[in-house]
């Protein structure tokens, strides 16, 4: 979305930075050089946004790993247990789990922690449990942090 991006992460990777990218998912990833890990963000169904997801990820997702493995993240915020569902599935179609770190995170005061962490252990599923910070160290502020 901003133009100067992906030169600012060439830059900052020539410099001998890490750099961590993360993104809605909206745009197509391939221009993010190799080097730089990428996150991104799948919208599921309840979030409104599901629709939002650039077609092409799932490909780019899938060449970066080969390319360069661990150069790759992917991040589901789930709004209910048929989110959790979806992206459960999402994952099992296009063979995701075990290839790259994937971390669902419940929507505060929509899912809460514990019950995604007894689905997730119920299910035996390899994602990780990430919560989001933000709305937990400043309640109530949704935007701006």
């Amino acid at each position: 979305m901003h133009k100067d991006c992906v030169q600012l992460i060439r830059k900052l990777i020539a410099a001998g930075k890490t750099v961590l990218v993360e993104t809605n998912g909206s745009i197509a990833i391939n221009k993010i050089p190799y080097q730089a890990v990428t996150i991104v963000d799948v919208k599921c169904p309840d979030s409104g946004s599901a629709q939002s997801f650039h077609p092409d990820n799932i490909e780019h997702v899938k060449q970066r790993l080969a390319k360069s493995p661990g150069s790759c993240e992917m991040k589901f915020v789930l709004s209910s247990k048929n989110d959790y569902q979806w992206a459960k599935e999402f994952c099992g179609e296009h063979s995701l789990t075990g290839k790259m770190p994937i971390h669902f995170s419940p929507v505060h005061d929509r899912v809460s922690p514990r019950n995604l962490a007894e689905w997730l252990m119920k299910d035996g599923l390899n994602v990780s449990l990430q919560l989001q910070l933000h709305t937990i160290l400043w309640p109530g502020i949704s935007r701006g942090i």
